[in-house]
């Protein structure tokens, strides 16, 4: 597992857990893409915020994950940037009101900043 979260949504709790490779025959095979998978968490997690959404980085972009509006519903995932990520975050850094995704690419050894659209 690379990154995992915990959010929430209509008093669903769900953890997402992202995979860098889905599989490999040694250790730099990077032929099978990672892998979002998500579940459903025991009702009573009153230590955690809700949280709406969480924020995936892979190989084929950065992603937002929304939960469904109820355990029976489908996943939303929209692409935000298609391009290679490792890692991302978000932040204001000209203190304008809007944020930047800040991207890390480690296979390139790249850091870009994107305006994010609304």
């Amino acid at each position: 597992m690379h990154r995992f979260d915990i959010i929430s949504r209509n008093g669903v709790n769900y953890v997402i857990a992202c995979t860098l490779k889905s599989g490999h025959e040694y250790k730099e095979d990077w032929r099978s893409p990672g892998k979002i998978q998500v579940c459903v968490l025991p009702e009573d997690l009153s230590s955690v915020d809700e949280v709406l959404r969480s924020y995936v980085a892979a190989n084929e972009g950065v992603f937002e994950c929304i939960p469904p509006e109820s355990e029976e519903g489908t996943w939303e995932i929209k692409q935000i940037l298609d391009e290679a990520s490792s890692d991302m975050a978000f932040a204001d850094f000209d203190n304008d009101g809007e944020d930047y995704i800040l991207s890390a690419n480690r296979e390139i050894d790249e850091i870009a900043l994107y305006k994010v659209e609304k």
